[in-house]
């Protein structure tokens, strides 16, 4: 790597960015933000789906996404008002033919073209305007840079039209010198960007905050110890938001058989084949690892929702307010 592109890298990890544009919604009460998840992104994708199910995904909560986790909350969102069968492809088909791609042409620089291609059919021509008027805001988060305002991270939640909503998810997947071959950048806005994990401090682990004065929910497909997912070491004294996560850590062996060196090879390029390794996987079985991961990110969250969910989300100002107070307790001790 040369000597230039080893100082953007250095300033990216480093994540020094300190202003934040955001829209001017009044800031929700919950929240729900998705982890950078590359080829994970089922993970999201069954996550989202269990929420949809059990009601916790009314127009009043906040979503956001960084890379993986951008296109998660796009599309968790838009599918209150587009069911599956209504689109010409359901996200997780969508996630299927980009690792087909990835599979087929190599993952390096193939991932944006595959992207480009399936947001195009997935999206439909009036999806910003659909993210645009839902009272909880819908969040894509990257970091740009340009001459006049130097690095800044970028949480836009207002979208022009369908092209700019996908220059912003183009913009939050793009891994340096991979997702684009050999560019650092993407172009959106008029400025140059970069993945949305470098937008946020290492300790969020690229989860955007939502902004939420109560509760915020963090979708991962890495079990926090791993990554070192901590944003409560990072939230301010005035605020009193507390932190709920779906990750495979409440997942048994039977629902998530990927150890953890498998999960980092799987975000970067398709999984390889169980019955022959040393081939290409099928098409077949592609499907069936995707839907493992599908169905894991669904029991994750219905496992968090049973254990916690139905009662810190959904319940009465009373009870949450006592629940809140109890977590208070027990952080302090």
């Amino acid at each position: 790597m040369s000597s230039m592109s080893s100082k953007y890298t250095f300033i990216l990890t480093s994540a020094l960015f300190s202003s934040v544009a955001v829209g001017e919604r009044k800031l929700p009460r919950l929240g729900i933000s998705f982890s950078p998840a590359g080829l994970l992104t089922p993970f999201h994708i069954g996550a989202g789906t269990c929420l949809n199910d059990v009601g916790c995904l009314p127009e009043e909560v906040a979503l956001a996404g960084a890379s993986g986790g951008a296109l998660a909350a796009v599309t968790t969102a838009l599918l209150m008002n587009y069911p599956p069968s209504t689109l010409p492809m359901s996200p997780l088909e969508a996630s299927v033919y980009v690792a087909q791609q990835c599979r087929d042409f190599g993952a390096r620089g193939t991932l944006r073209m595959a992207l480009d291609d399936v947001l195009a059919k997935l999206l439909p021509a009036d999806s910003h305007e659909q993210l645009n008027k839902r009272q909880g805001s819908v969040n894509i988060a990257f970091a740009s840079f340009s001459r006049e305002n130097g690095f800044r991270a970028q949480l836009v939640n207002n979208f022009y039209n369908k092209e700019d909503l996908i220059d912003c998810l183009r913009a939050s997947c793009n891994i340096p010198f991979y997702f684009n071959g050999n560019s650092l950048f993407v172009d959106v806005r008029g400025e140059s960007a970069v993945d949305g994990f470098f937008s946020v401090d290492l300790r969020r682990f690229g989860c955007p905050s939502t902004l939420s004065t109560e509760r915020e929910l963090i979708v991962c497909p890495f079990a926090p110890p791993y990554v070192n997912l901590q944003p409560q070491l990072l939230r301010p004294e005035s605020s009193q938001c507390q932190y709920d996560f779906i990750t495979p850590a409440l997942l048994d062996k039977e629902h998530w058989p990927f150890s953890f060196p498998e999960v980092l090879k799987m975000a970067l390029k398709p999984p390889s084949s169980s019955t022959s390794p040393s081939q290409p996987i099928s098409d077949e079985e592609l499907r069936e690892k995707y839907g493992v991961l599908f169905r894991a990110g669904y029991e994750a969250a219905r496992r968090w929702y049973e254990l916690k969910g139905q009662y810190v989300w959904r319940a009465e100002p009373s009870v949450r307010q006592e629940l809140k107070r109890l977590e208070n307790q027990h952080e302090s001790k």
